[in-house]
């Protein structure tokens, strides 16, 4: 159970013999992005380490919902601008500005947008389980920003508990403290399979009505357009657990002409949901 990876032919590096125009070529440089040693790039994720992300600003008040207590002050009906602008005015520059803010975002919000389409998330705890985190992807946008907090702001003042699982993960980020995490927010992180998880104490909290799973990005529906099926096959496993557990469980894909194909194919035809099976593509900033 892993995350896809996609070989990519990587440029040598140029010095610039520009003089006088260090903020642009740094600026550049950290918009570029970062291989892994074997040539292939670490899912969708891949921002040089060196990137900084823009912080996000406080979450607003509730009396921004123009006092309506069951309407959130941020708007995720519509996408990404009225979301942005209404968590701050001059988010929508800064987004424009460095793409990789959003593309960080993209893990939190497409959660709650899609929590919310489906009103889930009623209960007075919450337990996110991130299936085929990466220390790359997920879990850095856990150390680096602030963004995950998003889903604690929103759902507050719901207990949210935060699992990152996958066998990418760095169990060790568990002991980094994060002085400014919202106060309702706990977070963890597994280093295995859906179903090692399982088979610990820690998911005898997690029941159906208290917790939702998702997978970003996970790429086991690739085959369609790979030819390939061990990512597939080495995710097969799990998704049967998924099912079995009847825990609500969101699939992103990266693109909806053969991840997403691929995926409704599999839980659809193998694994026989007999669910409604919700399409929904992540959100993104292309």
């Amino acid at each position: 159970m892993g995350k896809k990876t996609r070989r990519q032919q990587c440029n040598a590096a140029h010095k610039s013999h520009v003089t006088g125009s260090t903020d642009v070529v740094s600026q550049s440089q950290h918009l570029k992005l970062d291989p892994r040693g074997d040539g292939m790039y670490s899912g969708t994720f891949r921002w040089l380490e060196s990137k900084e992300f823009p912080r996000l600003p406080p979450f607003p008040s509730q009396s921004n919902a123009n006092q309506d207590s069951d309407k959130s002050p941020v708007d995720l009906s519509a996408g990404w601008k009225e979301y942005l602008t209404s968590r701050s005015s001059d988010l929508v520059t800064t987004a424009t500005q460095d793409p990789s803010m959003l593309d960080a975002l993209s893990f939190p919000v497409t959660f709650l947008h899609v929590t919310q389409l489906l009103e889930l998330c009623t209960n007075t705890e919450l337990n996110v389980l991130v299936i085929g985190a990466s220390q790359k992807a997920e879990q850095r946008v856990w150390r680096i920003t602030n963004y995950w907090d998003e889903i604690a702001a929103f759902y507050a003042p719901v207990k949210v508990t935060l699992y990152f699982i996958g066998p990418e993960v760095e169990e060790c980020d568990g002991s980094i403290h994060k002085t400014d995490a919202s106060s309702n927010l706990e977070v963890r992180h597994f280093r295995g399979t859906f179903g090692d998880f399982q088979d610990t104490q820690f998911f005898s909290d997690c029941t159906p009505d208290t917790s939702v799973i998702v997978g970003y990005n996970t790429g086991f529906g690739n085959f369609v357009d790979s030819q390939r099926h061990e990512l597939l096959f080495s995710w097969l496993p799990d998704l049967y657990r998924i099912a079995e557990s009847h825990i609500p469980t969101i699939f992103t894909c990266a693109n909806d002409y053969a991840d997403m194909n691929g995926e409704f194919a599999v839980q659809s035809r193998v694994i026989e949901l007999d669910e409604s099976i919700l399409r929904c593509k992540m959100w993104r900033h292309s």
